[in-house]
């Protein structure tokens, strides 16, 4: 699944964790539907594509 596409998928001002997801609140090193897998065994359930008209 690509993050960087989810309107909920935000880059953090932390250095330690730079991805955020604001549907499952949390900030990750990596991609947060990554750890969504690997923390719960199931794909991301809040991804809706980003507007394609907004910038």
């Amino acid at each position: 699944m690509k993050c960087n596409k989810c309107k909920h998928y935000y880059i953090t001002w932390d250095a330690r964790f730079p991805h955020g997801c604001s549907a499952y609140r949390i900030k990750s090193r990596y991609k947060p539907a990554n750890d969504v897998l690997r923390l719960t065994g199931l794909k991301c359930r809040y991804f809706s594509a980003k507007d394609p008209k907004r910038r």
